[in-house]
């Protein structure tokens, strides 16, 4: 059997659901013999997050804060707002993105890391998922 699409179009329909929006929806993906689990969030939620993530957990100064906060927008300001119109870009899903991320081998056991506060996933790696 050949396979048509290099992604599951049932997930990446799931994420285009959740993308501009404040929904959570939990879920498990498998990849490389490796199971990771977490709430699937929008795009638009992980931008955010990386934004603040470079300025906020930073030292800086407020005005330097501020300064940089201009900066970053102009670098992901473009993909956090296509992350937000989902409607325009239906059907382009490419990565998920899970907020709490826990890790587990492929049997189920738990990796032992500290889960990620987010994660972010190339669909093509997915081979499979469920929703807990």
């Amino acid at each position: 059997m050949v396979r048509i699409e290099s992604t599951d179009t049932v997930l990446a329909s799931v994420i285009d659901y959740v993308n501009g929006t404040d929904r959570e929806i939990n879920v498990t993906v498998a990849l490389s013999g490796m199971l990771v689990s977490g709430r699937m969030v929008s795009g638009h939620r992980f931008m955010k997050h990386v934004m603040d993530k470079i300025v906020i957990d930073q030292p800086y100064s407020s005005e330097i804060k501020d300064e940089e906060n201009k900066n970053l927008e102009i670098y992901f300001g473009a993909l956090k707002r296509k992350y937000m119109d989902a409607t325009k870009y239906f059907g382009e899903a490419g990565f998920i993105h899970l907020l709490d991320a826990k890790f587990h081998n492929g049997s189920g056991k738990d990796l032992g890391r500290r889960p990620a506060h987010f994660w972010r996933g190339d669909l093509e790696q997915v081979v499979g998922f469920y929703f807990d």
